[in-house]
């Protein structure tokens, strides 16, 4: 997603996700890029990571940005969260739909870009993303 996010845009994937989706959701503190989190004094704010052995780690940085390199707040990624909820700025009512509908060759498990734990008894899914990056 990211490298064709790139091609199409001609941004890189952090400049496009800041102007397209972070912005419009409010998520004024939410970056993917690394040297402004250290720069901002930032990085002594992120959680802390544990070697095999329960040692503490120094936090890692991922250069594959489009996969795991959001650096985000509580609070931003409650608004992540609450943008999944009803249609906003950057969901359409119908994208919703269909992050929560079940795509074809997915058996069942997977909508556009969640995970699909279960229906509920009204008829809704209940939706996630335990931030695996799974082949389908």
């Amino acid at each position: 997603m990211q490298l064709l996010v790139e091609e199409v845009t001609g941004q890189s994937f952090a400049e496009f996700m800041q102007e397209q989706i972070l912005h419009p959701l409010g998520m004024t503190g939410a970056n993917f890029d690394w040297p402004t989190i250290v720069d901002q004094g930032r990085a002594n704010n992120l959680a802390t990571s544990f070697t095999e052995d329960l040692q503490p780690s120094p936090p890692r940085h991922f250069t594959a940005t489009g996969a795991a390199s959001l650096y985000a707040s509580l609070a931003d990624m409650v608004k992540f969260a609450q943008a999944h909820l009803q249609p906003n700025s950057v969901l359409k009512a119908d994208t919703l739909q269909r992050m929560a509908t079940a795509q074809p060759g997915t058996d069942g498990t997977w909508g556009l870009g969640m995970m699909l734990y279960q229906t509920t008894t009204s008829g809704g899914a209940v939706i996630g993303h335990d931030g695996a990056i799974c082949p389908l």
